[in-house]
């Protein structure tokens, strides 16, 4: 039984995998006579042909003409000009120096011409202005534009056509006028005038740039490459690379060295330097503390570590000799002349003078020694008689009430406290014109428009600034501003008082400087009085006292 269950298993087995392998053959027909049908079918389909793109024209435009054209960000031609280009989508650029990028797209239809017209707009140019003024105001076109900032200011988009500068500042001022075109670098139209200042303009565009100063001829380096001079009608220079340039100017002790920025962009560079009509002493000798005598007034330093430095002295001729107690100099005097920009150096030969019994020293009590220069500066040339400035005297203290506590000292009338001390010519109306330096105490003080103790204006004057307080009904209000003028041992100061200002103006070397202006309707400050504000034991020096009243 069992032999024959094995059989009948063996002989079902069989039949299945024959069955098998026929519907196997049966699907393999099948899908063998599919792929040939389909073969015959793509035979007998013939192929289609890609369709032909069709040419278009294109007439490109701009204004102004004479741009570059790209297509596609290839060179194709100059403006106006006409293309044939096929149909689709293009990008159409145009060049223009001086002028902005444009940048079109344009989609082409078969057969159906375009005219593209672009309109081109000018580059706006900017302006830097370096300095080493503490502080300026840039004026463009009679507007200000802002404040030097650490010496530097930017302007931004300034159009073509012409257009004015000024720079303004307590140490000097500069301006001219310039004009900007399109493509070109921008031109001087006007002479650089400056004051107290030395300036050079660079204007730039496309690399080229024209090159001005108001100091001419002067000869001009570029990265170590001598360019030539800079003459009244300026120096060009062409196929400038873009960058920081280095520029050097002028030879000797008047070199500067200056940085140019030169990029893609239109610029007018600005470069001030202080530059006053003065120049310096270096005086030598071989003896220590030994007094120094200009045009025979004494300086306040004396001689330490064999010289002494005198700067910021006005250009001209200079009488110098050196003195000291029981020393005789060699020479006695030097006649020499103060170049501007330019140090003179001299020396004096000290010896010991022979000392008898009757050139015993006399002990002199002298008043306190002054802390800043013993010596009044020169007045500038004045119109009115000499006769109306007042040195000292009692010509001098009849102008004061209070005429207590003064002394002379060195040309200087010293006053030594006194709270509100009055000039006795009251109301005071017109013109002030004197010299201070402080003995004692940290600053000067005077006031104008004195009614009563709750309404005047008091002015104080430091090593740095100029302020103004003014009390109304016993309120105050401050106004401060920078002089510029510091390390000086005095000041020399004009006051103009009219019925609704005061102005007040400080000497700098031969040129008054305007430092404050108070001014407003329905003021009256002409029936007020002038005076010095000497609180405690504080100590003035006054000298070249005027006063010219209206």
């Amino acid at each position: 039984m069992a032999f024959e269950t094995d059989n009948q298993n063996s002989s079902n087995s069989a039949q299945f995998n024959w069955r098998l392998a026929a519907i196997v053959g049966a699907v393999m027909a099948i899908l063998i006579l599919a792929a040939g049908v389909d073969s015959l079918r793509q035979k007998e389909e013939p192929k289609k042909k890609p369709k032909a793109l069709q040419m278009t024209t294109l007439i490109v435009r701009t204004t102004p003409s004479g741009a570059s054209i790209r297509i596609n960000n290839e060179v194709k031609c100059t403006s106006d000009c006409t293309l044939e280009l096929v149909e689709g989508e293009h990008q159409i650029q145009a060049f223009l120096p001086g002028y902005e990028p444009r940048v079109s797209t344009v989609n082409l239809a078969p057969g159906v011409p375009i005219d593209l017209d672009l309109t081109m707009e000018a580059q706006t140019m900017g302006m830097r202005v370096f300095s080493d003024l503490p502080s300026g105001k840039v004026v463009l076109d009679n507007e200000a534009v802002g404040y030097l900032q650490d010496g530097q200011l930017g302007v931004d988009r300034i159009s073509a056509g012409k257009h004015k500068v000024q720079l303004v500042s307590a140490k000097g001022s500069a301006e001219f006028e310039f004009e900007s075109t399109p493509g070109a670098a921008p031109q001087l139209v006007s002479p650089l005038i400056a004051a107290e200042l030395f300036a050079l303009v660079v204007g730039h565009a496309e690399g080229r740039a024209e090159l001005y100063t108001n100091e001419q001829p002067l000869k001009v380096q570029m990265d170590e490459s001598q360019m030539g001079e800079i003459g009244p009608l300026g120096l060009q220079l062409h196929n400038l690379q873009k960058g920081d340039r280095t520029f050097v100017v002028g030879e000797g002790q008047r070199q500067k060295t200056l940085i140019a920025p030169l990029g893609s962009q239109p610029v007018l560079l600005l470069f001030v330097r202080f530059d006053p009509n003065a120049g310096s002493l270096l005086v030598k000798s071989n003896e220590e503390d030994a007094s120094v005598y200009l045009n025979n007034g004494e300086y306040w330093k004396k001689i330490k570590g064999g010289k002494v430095e005198i700067k910021n002295l006005p250009v001209g001729p200079m009488q110098v000799r050196v003195a000291k107690w029981q020393f005789n100099a060699t020479p006695l005097s030097i006649k020499t002349e103060i170049k501007k920009g330019e140090q003179t150096e001299l020396f004096f030969q000290l010896r010991a003078a022979a000392i008898t019994s009757a050139t015993k020293p006399v002990k002199i009590e002298e008043p306190p020694p002054m802390r800043e220069n013993p010596t009044p500066p020169p007045m500038p040339s004045l119109v009115l008689p000499k006769s109306l400035i007042v040195q000292g005297g009692d010509a001098f203290l009849s102008q004061w009430e209070d005429q207590t506590n003064w002394s002379d000292k060195g040309g200087w009338r010293l006053k030594k406290g006194g709270n509100f001390v009055f000039f006795a010519k009251r109301p005071v109306q017109g013109t002030l014109r004197f010299s201070m330096t402080l003995v004692k105490g940290k600053k000067l003080q005077w006031f104008a428009g004195f009614r009563d103790s709750n309404n005047f204006v008091l002015y104080q004057l430091d090593g740095v600034n100029f302020i103004r307080r003014e009390y109304v009904d016993g309120k105050s209000s401050d106004l401060k501003t920078a002089h510029d003028m510091e390390g000086r041992g005095s000041f020399t100061v004009q006051i103009r008082v009219a019925p609704g200002s005061i102005t007040h103006e400080l000497l700098d070397g031969a040129v008054w400087k305007r430092i404050d202006v108070l001014s407003g309707p329905g003021r009256d400050f002409s029936n007020g009085r002038f005076g010095l504000l000497l609180p405690g034991d504080d100590t003035y020096g006054v000298s070249n006292f005027y006063y010219s009243g209206k």
